[in-house]
């Protein structure tokens, strides 16, 4: 995966690849990753959201988040010659990873970012 000019995905990088994540679980969070850097590469987040894993991870920037995704405003690959709404499960295994491991890494990378004074 290439380096992100994206602070925020950077940070994210580092905490994905510090999970320990099998094979199959680890694509689906690289493809959260991926949605995540088109989203911003788009503009569709908040700006605080490029330059803090914290903020790209807020509710503020994964509501819109959420919704472009399910939309398939950011696939990388065609269905059907266009890009449509993502799957059911696909939706379900996004919403299963904001609220789960990556969740509880965030609240520890943001309290550790706090408690020696870097955002």
């Amino acid at each position: 995966m290439q380096t992100s000019k994206f602070p925020s995905v950077q940070a994210l990088d580092q905490l994905l690849d510090g999970l320990g994540a099998g094979a199959a679980r680890r694509r689906q969070l690289d493809m959260m990753r991926g949605e995540l850097q088109r989203a911003l590469e788009r503009g569709a987040l908040p700006v605080p959201a490029q330059r803090s894993l914290r903020r790209l991870l807020e509710e503020e920037a994964l509501r819109p988040y959420v919704r472009i995704a399910e939309s398939g405003a950011l696939r990388i690959r065609r269905v059907g010659g266009g890009f449509p709404p993502t799957s059911e499960a696909t939706n379900e295994i996004r919403r299963n990873d904001l609220g789960s491991d990556i969740s509880s890494r965030i609240c520890l990378a943001a309290w550790s970012s706090a408690r020696s004074g870097r955002r």
